[in-house]
């Protein structure tokens, strides 16, 4: 009982340092990723960008434990030994505000995104994510759609893994939302793995509805690996279920 109280009024003491703290340090990362991106995306600033994507969440409190890193370095290396760049499409579930930052930060994988077009409009996190190099996808014009999924496989191509979250939208219920067919047709016509990721805990961390973010544990899981073959013997459909087997089976 006692430590209920204490978590409830911790929470709103941490979260106002948090987004304090973020006026000092979100300048510093969109400005150091500005500099990365005119430089060229210089591979040793890898490990600079990725501590300032963990950072986002560690100033509120929010400790990320990573389980199943092993996988990620085994694709890699298999792709290494077939003599291919090593792109993949890392899908994972959509909870709140801090997931790209818990990926970008923790995932030891120079990953960009596909998002929704009008993420990009929000304030300092549109600028942070469009400087990161991700790929704004719309809703209203399948042309233009079209067009961005090319650079995509462009990008798949060259051995940059790309991260989508097949929901869309945040969860409202801490579960997995329907998922869309998009990731697992790029994927198929890319011909690359499909990396399954899950956030355990994030729901208990912050959600859609509020600005309070309660200090605690993220887990980002690595789920087994969906490989080449797996996605070339299988429809677009039957690709999309298999993955959100292996990701609730995850998150459990």
């Amino acid at each position: 009982m006692m430590s209920g109280t204490i978590g409830k009024m911790i929470s709103p003491v941490t979260t106002g340092l948090g987004y304090a703290a973020a006026l000092v340090v979100v300048p510093a990362v969109v400005g150091g990723i500005a500099l990365r991106r005119i430089a060229g995306f210089p591979r040793s600033m890898e490990p600079v960008m990725r501590l300032g994507a963990a950072f986002i969440p560690a100033i509120f409190g929010i400790v990320v434990r990573v389980r199943g890193v092993h996988r990620v370095r085994a694709v890699v290396e298999h792709a290494a030994g077939l003599g291919r760049p090593g792109g993949m499409v890392v899908v994972a579930n959509h909870v709140n505000i801090f997931d790209a930052f818990v990926i970008r930060g923790y995932l030891q994988l120079p990953v960009r995104g596909l998002e929704l077009e009008s993420h990009f409009n929000w304030p300092v996190y549109g600028t942070v994510m469009r400087l990161y190099g991700n790929i704004p996808i719309p809703h209203g014009s399948p042309r233009t759609a079209k067009r961005r999924l090319e650079r995509a496989r462009q990008l798949l191509a060259r051995g940059v893994p790309l991260v989508v979250m097949p929901e869309g939208h945040r969860t409202r219920t801490g579960g997995l939302r329907r998922f869309m067919s998009g990731p697992f047709r790029l994927a198929k016509s890319a011909d690359v793995p499909v990396l399954p990721l899950v956030m355990a805990g994030a729901w208990q961390r912050q959600r859609v509805g509020t600005i309070r973010v309660t200090p605690g544990v993220v887990e980002l899981r690595v789920a087994p690996v969906v490989t080449r073959d797996d996605v070339r013997s299988r429809s677009v459909r039957e690709l999309g279920d298999l993955v959100r087997h292996v990701m609730e089976d995850s998150l459990r």
